[in-house]
């Protein structure tokens, strides 16, 4: 756990924090845990914050991704929401609108909730992307991940 050496005090903050806590720097503070943290304990942390009352649901979550997302992470995450043996193109998915991939998010949600793992594991190798989720689920991703170190 030596990466807790370089964002300890960073997480610390997010351990004790109340959900009524604003945090400014919070994507700064996100973006050098992503760098230390491993990749697998991040998307424990980003699987928190995509199932999160706190946060806009998951479809609506994964379609702020897509927006923001290039034309191969667009393909990606549409491969992810279709599930197995999925194979879009990066032209294919920039026809795509984001209230489509919200509906494809919703209905794989349904169908499948690993789904959400997937998105997770997917987000926690581009942190820079990931910060597309917004504030209020860097808060929740971050306090998970707090939670998970110092937690008794």
């Amino acid at each position: 756990m030596n990466w807790l050496n370089d964002v300890g005090a960073i997480l610390q903050q997010y351990a004790e924090a109340h959900t009524s806590d604003d945090f400014p720097g919070i994507e700064v503070d996100f973006e050098q845990v992503a760098l230390a943290a491993p990749k697998t304990v991040l998307a424990e942390g980003l699987a928190e914050a995509l199932r999160s009352e706190r946060t806009p649901p998951f479809p609506r979550l994964v379609a702020q991704l897509f927006e923001s997302a290039d034309g191969y992470q667009r393909a990606a995450l549409l491969d992810l929401i279709a599930g197995k043996g999925a194979k879009t193109s990066p032209e294919d998915a920039e026809s795509v609108t984001p209230e489509e991939v919200e509906r494809r998010a919703l209905e794989a949600e349904r169908k499948d909730p690993s789904v959400v793992e997937r998105i997770s594991a997917f987000c926690a190798e581009r942190p820079d992307l990931t910060l597309a989720l917004g504030c209020a689920a860097l808060q929740v991703a971050m306090a998970r991940i707090a939670g998970m170190q110092f937690s008794p």
